[in-house]
């Protein structure tokens, strides 16, 4: 009976190694990232103040969705690390990763796929390639959602493994997700670089945007 539950548990510490080691790593990054977020944001409230309400709102929901994820991967963090440290069971416990991971994640990455494929509608004048983008973005945010809804129906990490269609679901949403990211780097580069200006300084600003643009897109793509 011991050999099966020691088994069992050894079982449990290889599923969920993985697991420990990216939110440990997630929760330092999301720190890190953290202060990033709140200068972007100081710095599009000081440079943008007559924006229209719904950009405004765009990208201050953003930031909330945002504070509220690294808080609660905090305290996901906290329950494992610290308060649960040495419980067994409390590391087959999912906690609050269900909502943090795919559906906040689904919901910040829709809202900025719809930006750019909103900015690439006006680049191009054209509702088909802005309309191509948010199809992609719709998918990926539905399969995290699905995803999410998996994860949550399962509450343990030892019965994810067994959840129909949870890696399939899992890739989707990954892979339409890094698909946009790319096709967006892609037609924004191609757009923007088809409007020279003819002026130097215009066109070093453009320039530097669309290397900003390709830099952001591959890295997030991957």
């Amino acid at each position: 009976m011991a050999s099966g539950q020691d088994e069992f548990q050894q079982a449990l510490l290889a599923l969920s190694l993985p697991l420990l080691s990216s939110l440990q790593i997630s929760a330092l990054i999301t720190w890190g990232l953290q202060g990033v977020i709140f200068v972007q944001a100081y710095n599009y409230y000081l440079s943008f103040p007559k924006d229209p309400w719904h950009m405004k709102v765009l990208v201050y929901l953003s930031t909330a969705l945002e504070i509220l994820q690294t808080l609660l991967v905090t305290r996901d963090t906290y329950q494992v690390f610290a308060k649960g440290f040495g419980n067994i069971a409390d590391l087959d416990d999912l906690h609050f990763l269900w909502f943090t991971l795919p559906i906040l994640g689904g919901i910040v990455g829709f809202l900025c796929h719809l930006t750019f494929a909103y900015r690439i509608s006006l680049l191009s004048e054209s509702k088909i390639t802005g309309g191509i983008i948010s199809s992609i973005a719709v998918c990926a945010c539905v399969s995290a959602l699905v995803f999410g809804g998996k994860l949550f129906g399962a509450g343990l990490l030892s019965k994810t493994v067994t959840t129909s269609h949870i890696y399939l679901t899992c890739g989707i949403w990954n892979g339409a997700g890094a698909i946009c990211d790319m096709a967006i780097a892609g037609y924004m580069t191609y757009y923007l670089s088809r409007n020279n200006t003819g002026f130097r300084n215009t066109d070093v600003l453009i320039a530097r945007i669309i290397r900003l643009t390709i830099e952001t897109g591959v890295v997030t793509g991957k």
